[in-house]
């Protein structure tokens, strides 16, 4: 596990090493934009920014009447660039009371599945 704890010091590293380079980049960008053209692209942003949260907000407003109606049916709706896909719900079992039962009736060991263990990473 040792080996594991240094490579994942060193990921940490490299990630810091990405961000800091990243934001050195970003100062640099703003350092070589004159005020007139910063404030210039602070008006064009202001002059997009409400409409843009008005589509956003009826994007969102459609898309869950979309995903009800899909629900609904029961089957999947396809636009023309996007697909609204149905899916059912998953069945689950509760394991500490399935182990219960297979000590009783052994035979339901033939439709137990387990899935292979996976990794996924998460900021800490």
């Amino acid at each position: 596990m040792e080996q594991v704890i240094t490579k994942i010091n060193r990921y940490e590293e490299l990630m810091e090493a990405v961000s800091k380079l990243q934001q050195s980049k970003q100062a640099l960008i703003e350092s070589v934009i004159p005020k007139k053209i910063k404030a210039k692209l602070e008006d064009i942003d202001a002059e997009f920014d409400s409409t843009i949260e008005n589509l956003e907000q009826q994007l969102k407003d459609i898309e869950e009447e979309i995903k009800q109606a899909v629900l609904d049916s029961g089957e999947t709706a396809n636009g023309k660039t996007v697909k609204f896909v149905y899916t059912s719900g998953r069945v689950t079992w509760d394991n500490k009371k399935m182990e219960v039962l297979l000590e009783s009736i052994p035979e339901l060991n033939i439709a137990r599945k387990a899935g292979n263990p996976y990794v996924s990473v998460k900021k800490a």
